[in-house]
């Protein structure tokens, strides 16, 4: 399996910080907010990351998920499809900060590929119950595109929705897992690595 894109440096997203300050490129790196005195909330990365990427091993929340952005040219940039997230980091012109869909880095982007909808409420949002069945054949046509393309390094531990993954693979044709839950303490155990089977097998 092929290593993680880049460097891991991890950012601090801009609506995180309090005081950001812009920069001829864009946001400050974390490192320069610190030595202005920013303070940053973001959440730390996934326990284990990196090693547990090789393995496709890494468990994500939705807030730690948010910190793999872009902020420097060469920073790890992932995403989430229906729980399921990959390593895009060598597509920059896709999802880097100047790429064509920054705003997906770093979510579960499910439902913008579903719907095709850049709206910020489509961006944020978990839920999948009011697709079509046009968009949810859209979003099964995406999840087979990112597991023949990209590396899968984890999941997404509260993905929320609102349908169950039994419900998902009854639509699809996959057989796709429901992802672990963290227990008390925010560290969840290692996965077992999940081997693709072909087209319309995400596991």
């Amino acid at each position: 399996m092929s290593k993680v894109g880049g460097p891991c440096r991890w950012p601090c997203r801009h609506w995180r910080c309090i005081g950001w300050r812009m920069a001829p490129s864009g946001l400050l790196t974390a490192a320069a907010l610190g030595l202005l005195g920013v303070a940053c909330a973001a959440a730390p990365p996934p326990a284990g990351w990196p090693e547990c990427a090789e393995q496709a091993t890494c468990l994500f929340t939705t807030e730690s998920l948010s910190g793999f952005v872009e902020v420097e040219k060469g920073d790890t940039v992932l995403l989430s499809v229906v729980s399921y997230v990959f390593n895009v980091s060598q597509v920059p012109h896709y999802y880097g900060r100047v790429g064509s869909y920054p705003s997906l880095a770093g979510t579960d982007c499910s439902r913008v590929l579903g719907t095709m909808s850049m709206e910020e409420e489509d961006v944020r949002s978990h839920n999948l119950v009011d697709l079509t069945e046009d968009q949810w054949e859209e979003l099964f046509n995406w999840v087979d595109k990112f597991q023949e393309k990209y590396q899968l390094v984890g999941r997404l531990v509260d993905w929320r929705p609102g349908i169950t993954m039994e419900d998902i693979n009854s639509r699809s044709g996959f057989s796709l897992k429901a992802a672990p839950t963290l227990p008390d303490g925010g560290v969840g155990p290692e996965l077992e690595p999940e081997v693709g089977s072909g087209s319309r097998c995400a596991d």
